[in-house]
């Protein structure tokens, strides 16, 4: 809805794959200043996408989605099967087994997998490690006063490390200076030990 608000809260990003590299912004909805969030109706969403899946096959069959517009056919084609709440630790290892051969996140997933002959999933580690950082907050509202302090253009000075002009030998020694003050880590990973700290500090702050 339009009355959404929706905070940053990490910028990550990806290690070149065929010479591109994405800086990932994330957000985060709060369902303490998001009431339709804290009120979604999970059933009535996936009853309502399983419809518009229903109708998508229907203009499929009778050849008048071909006659639609490119704009139309964005409008009536389905691009999310269901939505779930999940347990951050789940979400975590969704994303962490991505290249695990043969592990899919739901029964859809394995048959559609098959049906259009997909081998694997697309990496989502970095997605993972933006997830983990949500362990190092003790409360909803310690996340909020975080996410008021951060602005798009602080978070990305502070995680940007591939720039257009580099050179390929440029990004190796760029990678192997950040593992080094990571000692090992690449450092857009938080260990859980960091987390651990980040998440008492926190918790202090907060009875002061």
């Amino acid at each position: 809805p339009e009355s959404a608000v929706l905070r940053p809260f990490v910028t990550k990003q990806t290690r070149p794959i065929r010479s591109c590299s994405n800086l990932m912004h994330h957000y985060v909805a709060l369902a303490e200043e998001n009431p339709w969030l804290a009120k979604l109706d999970v059933e009535m969403v996936n009853a309502d996408l399983a419809m518009r899946r229903e109708h998508f096959s229907s203009l499929l069959e009778s050849g008048e989605f071909w006659k639609l517009s490119a704009e139309e056919k964005a409008k009536v084609s389905p691009e999310v099967q269901r939505l779930d709440w999940l347990p951050l630790s789940e979400a975590v290892r969704h994303c962490l087994s991505s290249m695990v051969s043969g592990v899919f996140v739901n029964d859809y997933q394995q048959t559609e997998f098959a049906k259009y002959g997909r081998k694997g999933r697309d990496p989502m580690f970095i997605t993972a490690a933006g997830l983990m950082e949500l362990e190092g907050f003790p409360s909803g509202e310690s996340l909020l006063d975080w996410c008021k302090t951060a602005s798009l253009t602080d978070l990305t000075k502070q995680e940007q490390w591939i720039f257009p002009e580099m050179t390929n030998q440029d990004v190796h020694d760029a990678f192997l200076k950040r593992t080094k003050a990571g000692r090992g880590i690449n450092t857009s990973w938080k260990t859980p030990g960091m987390i651990s700290d980040l998440r008492a500090r926190r918790q202090a702050s907060s009875k002061l």
